[in-house]
């Protein structure tokens, strides 16, 4: 069946539902001028993807495999509703040796309107992009940047990371992140913890030369990011080093209007590095901070402080 035949031929179509067969579909084209709602599903790669649906206000795209080959194109002007799910298989990139392993938009009602100047209401929804990210080896073979610009809603309001880290430096990916998606008011990230045996043993854990050292020092002085929409932050897995301190501390510097910061930490994580944390934190009273342990407990200051300090 030829969709770029049929759908003309269906001029007061509203609702479109297309789900794809196990085989690898070639294109996928639907051009609608009366088209409001499109769900498109695929089990395998496809190579070109061609939307345009000037009256379409709600999208639902789920990319199996290795998502697009070679070309998507989207152009709905009038999309309120976005939900994008995609399986990238590490092709996709974050500098240099990061990637993105899964990739998922979905839309929330936003809890309060506002006006503009001209007294109009902002859109109702806003959206939330998740990402699965991991380092690897293997070369890439698009950039992250470059694939977000595809999908028809780029303001994220939320952004939800789940990392493993491999014991890498995580300070740049993050600042990157934060480059790509400015408007980004909420942040929630998960650190994914690595067994100790298999951090020692992979070839692709962190090591003496690794890509994320480079210029390890410089990001944490003369790097800066304008975060001026982020309100909350929420890291939980903190293991307690050096890289997750000067990154908070950073984090605060470049975001003016943070009002609340919620941290839990690992397992085994040391009084000392509990400490460092709170101290951290609290060198910004205007921000509604607050340190947990693994198991849910609330830390304030040890009575013993013992001048502990980052160095």
């Amino acid at each position: 069946m030829d969709l770029a035949v049929l759908v003309p031929r269906c001029p007061r179509l509203r609702v479109l539902s297309v789900t794809t067969s196990p085989h690898k579909v070639d294109t996928i084209t639907v051009h609608s001028e009366s088209l409001q709602v499109l769900a498109v599903s695929t089990c395998r790669s496809t190579s070109t993807i061609d939307i345009v649906a000037p009256a379409l206000r709600k999208l639902t795209l789920a990319l199996g495999s290795t998502g697009i080959d070679n070309s998507l194109s989207v152009v709905a002007p009038m999309v309120e509703e976005v939900t994008w799910q995609c399986l990238y298989y590490s092709m996709v990139a974050i500098g240099t040796m990061w990637r993105v392993g899964s990739l998922k938009v979905w839309a929330v009602e936003k809890m309060e309107l506002t006006d503009d100047e001209e007294g109009s209401h902002q859109p109702r929804r806003a959206h939330v992009l998740s990402l699965g990210i991991l380092s690897t080896p293997y070369p890439s073979q698009r950039d992250f940047a470059e694939d977000l610009k595809k999908i028809p809603v780029t303001n994220f309001s939320v952004l939800k990371l789940k990392i493993s880290t491999r014991g890498h430096v995580l300070g740049p990916l993050l600042l990157n992140l934060l480059r790509i998606c400015t408007a980004v008011q909420r942040l929630d990230m998960v650190l994914v913890a690595t067994p100790e045996v298999q951090v020692t043993q992979s070839w692709w854990s962190c090591k003496e030369l690794c890509p994320c050292q480079e210029n390890n020092r410089e990001w944490r002085t003369k790097t800066t990011i304008s975060a001026i929409n982020l309100t909350e932050v929420n890291i939980k897995g903190l293991k307690g080093n050096e890289e997750e301190i000067h990154f908070l501390k950073l984090l605060c510097r470049c975001a003016p209007m943070l009002q609340t910061m919620t941290l839990k930490l690992s397992k085994n994580v040391t009084d000392d590095w509990y400490n460092i944390f709170l101290d951290t934190v609290q060198e910004h009273p205007s921000v509604n901070s607050n340190v947990f342990s693994d198991n849910g407990t609330r830390f304030q200051p040890l009575p013993s402080r013992n001048g502990t300090q980052l160095k």
